[in-house]
């Protein structure tokens, strides 16, 4: 059966189930209107139709050399049919019904990407300079910054006629924060847009998380403020009662402030590497590197994390991208002797066995969580973590021109002495 064929038989009967006019509450899963008072409405009997034609529609448009959003596709969905119901020759649309869909699946085939700029709102940042990450940049926002956008992209900035201070102020007041990212993408339609620029916007944060581990630097999507808690604890064995009032949300805090100084250092060092990784398409990347980007968003995500169990298993994970690419048994012991190798190159036998017994711990640790659900992590263990992650991605960062993969890496630099773990 071709795909043509799998979309008319759910298309006739959605066609046939749509209705021109408000059904009664209840009985309709959808309803759409258009200024031209063209009412569609879809009762519930349809919708698996509905759905298996989005179904289809998904399964054409990944030909395309960008995926279309689902939003994006279903929109288009609604609109055939509403060119379909409301044409005034139903019988013919029938007759007709595969030209119709091969014109439908055209179209598809045919959607080109455009380009498209976000400015994205980062909370609890403040920076002395901006910093450019990727082809993406954090600014502070301002006048200054709105004008160089309309020179660099030939934009003509008209919102509702007011100058251009004006905006620069608004955009600030209105999201409670003057740190913004700059992000360009390219897609076929504006939802699968957004969501690629909030994936840009998340990566050059995960990038300063490297750097920073404050949990509360997030963008605005995820902005958490204070609220007040009311917490009754009542000891059972002793019959007492008590409450805390409190105000929780730790993601409201005091914003990271990284000064001119420290972005200049960042620009001389680890910044141009991770820089130039990000500009490059995926099929330009090694191994080594694709596990460097894939360990510094596992990081960041650790980072901001605030359940702590979690926080630990990200952070484990990102390591566990770097040191473990390939995955495959014996994951745990891995980890710990190529940490040990990597981070204790200089140091003692004695001193790389103890190492590797901690590390190995950790991993039980994370098995425990992963496996059991149930375990309890020292807030010592998870900073030692999320310290020895850090320090991990950032030595093998300096490295990440130079081999290929983890494996030659180590063999030509860090080769991991196998006797010295024999016996534990």
């Amino acid at each position: 059966m071709t795909k043509i064929d799998e979309f008319r038989n759910e298309l006739l009967p959605i066609l046939d189930g749509i209705s021109k006019t408000m059904l009664p509450q209840g009985d309709y899963f959808q309803a759409t209107f258009k200024i031209d008072s063209k009412l569609l409405c879809f009762p519930n009997e349809i919708a698996p139709a509905y759905f298996r034609a989005i179904r289809i529609l998904r399964e054409k448009a990944s030909e395309c050399t960008q995926p279309i959003s689902d939003k994006e596709l279903e929109h288009r969905l609604v609109e055939f049919l509403r060119e379909l119901k409301y044409a005034p020759d139903q019988e013919k649309v029938k007759r007709e019904i595969d030209k119709h869909i091969v014109a439908l699946f055209d179209s598809l085939k045919k959607t080109k990407t455009e380009k498209h700029l976000f400015i994205i709102p980062v909370m609890n940042l403040r920076l002395e300079e901006d910093i450019k990450i990727g082809d993406s940049s954090l600014v502070n926002w301002n006048a200054k910054v709105l004008t160089s956008l309309n020179l660099t992209y030939s934009l003509n900035f008209n919102f509702d006629g007011k100058i251009l201070p004006d905006i620069a102020d608004e955009l600030p007041r209105d999201n409670e924060t003057s740190t913004f990212v700059v992000v360009t993408v390219e897609a076929p339609d504006a939802s699968r847009a957004l969501e690629l620029a909030m994936q840009k916007s998340e990566t050059c944060l995960n990038v300063l998380r490297l750097y920073y581990f404050n949990p509360s630097v997030v963008l605005r999507d995820e902005y958490k403020k204070h609220v007040s808690r009311r917490l009754v604890h009542i000891n059972l064995d002793k019959k007492t009662y008590g409450e805390e009032t409190t105000a929780i949300n730790s993601r409201n805090s005091w914003p990271t402030k990284i000064d001119k100084k420290v972005i200049d250092d960042l620009k001389t060092t680890d910044l141009p590497i991770i820089n130039r990784l990000l500009c490059r398409r995926t099929d330009e990347l090694t191994l080594l590197q694709e596990d460097l980007l894939t360990a510094i968003f596992w990081f960041g995500n650790a980072v901001k994390e605030d359940q702590r169990n979690m926080k630990f298993v990200k952070a484990m994970m990102a390591l566990e991208m770097l040191l473990v690419p390939d995955g495959g048994t014996g994951k745990r012991n891995t980890i710990a002797k190529r940490f040990a190798s990597i981070m204790y190159a200089a140091d003692t036998d004695s001193q790389k066995r103890k190492v590797f017994l901690a590390m190995r711990d950790m991993y039980n640790l994370r098995n425990s969580i992963i496996h059991s659900g149930e375990d309890y992590v020292y807030e010592g263990d998870m900073r030692q973590l999320l310290s020895r992650t850090r320090a991990t991605i950032q030595i093998i960062l300096h490295y990440a021109e130079k081999f290929t993969t983890l494996q030659e890496l180590i063999e030509r630099e860090y080769p991991v002495n196998e006797t010295l773990y024999d016996k534990l």
